[in-house]
């Protein structure tokens, strides 16, 4: 077994609940809200990254893509919703944005458990 194997062996298992709450408060911390529709469905969605979180040392590359996808629609301005919906064992958290008339899903999905 190597280093990782055991480390991650070793470590303290969130439940899926816990580990999308700690994923929702990267958001929270940004200033942003949370909105949680059952199901997404556009014409046009755009997964712009995809991370697993099923151990708490896959947090930080999580945070890390979560954090980037914040700072990539910052400048749509005051007022952005981040909605947040689940398929299968993924969270996924998205913003819907408005190109030449037409309502775009651009988000992140996170394994989650």
């Amino acid at each position: 077994m190597s280093a990782t194997e055991q480390k991650k062996r070793n470590e303290t298992l969130l439940d899926k609940p816990s580990r999308i709450e700690k994923l929702e408060k990267i958001f929270t911390a940004a200033g942003l809200t949370l909105s949680k529709p059952t199901v997404i469905s556009l014409p046009l969605a755009f997964k712009e990254a995809d991370a697993d979180y099923l151990s708490d040392s896959d947090f930080a590359k999580a945070e890390t893509i979560i954090s980037k996808f914040i700072k990539g629609f910052s400048s749509l301005g005051g007022g952005v919703r981040i909605f947040e919906w689940q398929t299968d064992n993924k969270v996924n958290f998205g913003i819907l944005k408005e190109v030449n008339g037409i309502i775009e899903n651009h988000y992140v999905s996170v394994e989650a458990g």
